[in-house]
């Protein structure tokens, strides 16, 4: 169980740690909140670090992406002495890594007056030392996504799954600690320190399970010139959905006073709860064997698997995404509301962040989508795809961010993922050939009805409590809240649908 995990299991244990990782999140944006609210002083450091911040997320997304379909099939019988550390596969990513670390931390000063406009000569000056700080993480995040390549593939996702824990518990400590004496240096400290204790968490365990099996990641028969062009093509496809939030940070910063890059930055985190819960650990889970069944031309069980992934997805995440619109006023006011983060930076949150939650089904159902083509290593149509949605997102920014800001902003990013959603769908079906059977349409009829009965019992049971008991909104929210659980683990029981409480899914 500690060194490798079926499916299931890979899924339940992320999905386990997520939460207690996003409820560490949550304290953590809570005194983030409390010592910064929505204040310039937090536009400027999101916007320093946004850039660096992007950059270390594309590698960290695309070498494991990449790395995992290449290595499929690659390993050699013969087992090696070789260091972990030796290996080219790890030699590779850390040249690369450095080159665009070293490149964007003598390129900032050239770049502030066109990714900082709107900010004062002394502002500018603190945006290009931020970022340099922030570019130590583009190592840092290249490294865990390194280290997490190598035990995915070897199917082991616990270590992976612990590091947002690890995270969130270092950042936390620091800025307990540290904020009310250090100010925005203790800041900066949380995230880098918080950041490397992820990566030791996947490095340290990559070196001692692959000397304990007695071989290495030299094992594999790697050609690093195939690989870097597959990089390559992945990081473009992660560029386009990366750079929205940087773009966002420009279109705040540029057209509206302060307060707005943090109050969109806090939606964000919120909106994006039920995704890393839930839908990272799936998408995690199953990419190792969607990537075996794809070079293995076993497209039948590829397709299998996507459908049955993308049905969960549904009957989880459109009841949550309501549930969080219902009670965005009230989550937002409860978690963040206190210090520097008063009634006016709720209204803002709450504002963009309901734009989020229409999109999130979309974004959910795209990120399984991404795991489909990175796995058969089909990416023309992805990078057109992305390039179109993110030019849409584009338009509705720039014609909006006067008159609506949240539309500008939000809705641009639901729409993008909206026609994202669609355009792949349509292509996984149609050239991919993966088949809709009559097993998978079952599936979907499952979780349509699971979303449509919750959904509708959220509306109805909360407008029934408000309308006879008039309680506190907390107190119908936990009502309602406890209510749909309960009628969800009741279709659970009934239809299976994710077989997560079935006595065998630990075994």
């Amino acid at each position: 169980m500690i060194s490798k995990q079926s499916i299931k299991q890979a899924s339940i244990l992320i999905a386990g740690v997520s939460i207690a990782s996003q409820g560490l999140g949550v304290i953590r944006e809570a005194l983030l909140a409390n010592y910064l609210g929505t204040s310039s002083d937090y536009d400027l450091l999101l916007i320093s670090m946004a850039l660096p911040m992007m950059i270390a997320n594309i590698l960290f997304l695309a070498i494991p992406s990449a790395g995992i379909p290449f290595l499929q099939g690659r390993e050699k019988s013969t087992e090696t002495g070789d260091h972990v550390l030796k290996s080219s596969f790890v030699r590779t990513n850390s040249l690369v890594t450095l080159l665009v670390a070293a490149t964007l931390f003598i390129a900032l000063p050239l770049l502030r007056d066109i990714l900082a406009r709107g900010l004062d000569d002394a502002q500018l000056d603190r945006f290009v030392k931020y970022g340099r700080l922030f570019c130590i993480v583009i190592p840092i995040k290249a490294y865990e996504g390194i280290y997490r390549t190598l035990l995915q593939y070897r199917r082991n996702f616990l270590f992976p799954a612990l590091t947002i824990l690890g995270f969130n518990f270092v950042s936390i400590t620091i800025l307990f600690t540290l904020f009310p004496s250090l100010g925005t240096t203790a800041f900066i400290m949380s995230w880098l320190m918080g950041l490397f204790a992820q990566m030791l968490i996947v490095a340290v365990p990559t070196y001692i399970l692959f000397r304990r099996e007695g071989g290495s990641a030299g094992g594999f028969e790697f050609q690093s010139s195939g690989y870097l062009k597959y990089l390559g093509i992945i990081v473009l496809v992660e560029s386009f959905g990366l750079i929205v939030e940087p773009f966002d940070r420009y279109l705040a910063g540029t057209f509206l006073t302060p307060g707005f890059v943090s109050a969109n930055y806090y939606a964000m985190m919120i909106s994006s709860v039920p995704i890393r819960i839930f839908i990272y650990a799936m998408g995690t889970a199953i990419f190792p064997s969607l990537s075996e069944y794809a070079a293995g031309g076993r497209i039948a069980d590829a397709g299998r698997l996507y459908h049955k992934t993308l049905s969960i997805c549904a009957a989880l995440i459109i009841p949550l995404s309501v549930y969080l619109y219902l009670y965005s006023d009230t989550i937002i006011k409860t978690i963040l509301e206190r210090g520097l983060f008063g009634v006016e930076s709720r209204q803002m949150t709450v504002e963009v962040l309901r734009y989020y939650l229409i999109g999130l089904i979309f974004m959910a159902a795209f990120f399984i989508q991404l795991r489909v083509t990175f796995a058969v290593k089909s990416w023309r149509f992805m990078i057109l795809t992305r390039l179109f949605s993110f030019a849409v997102k584009i338009i509705i920014g720039f014609a909006f961010i006067r008159s609506n800001w949240a539309l500008a902003i939000g809705g641009g990013t639901a729409a993008m993922f909206i026609i994202s959603f669609i355009s792949i769908e349509i292509f996984i079906s149609h050239y991919l050939k993966f088949r809709y059977s009559r097993e998978d349409m079952k599936l979907f009829f499952k979780s349509a009805l699971i979303a449509v009965v919750l959904t509708g019992l959220m509306v109805g049971t909360n407008l029934i409590i408000r309308l006879i008991f008039s309680p506190d909104p907390i107190v119908v929210m936990l009502v309602v809240g406890a209510i749909s659980f309960g009628v969800f683990l009741l279709f659970e029981f009934r239809f299976r649908l994710t077989g997560f409480f079935r006595k065998s899914v630990l075994k």
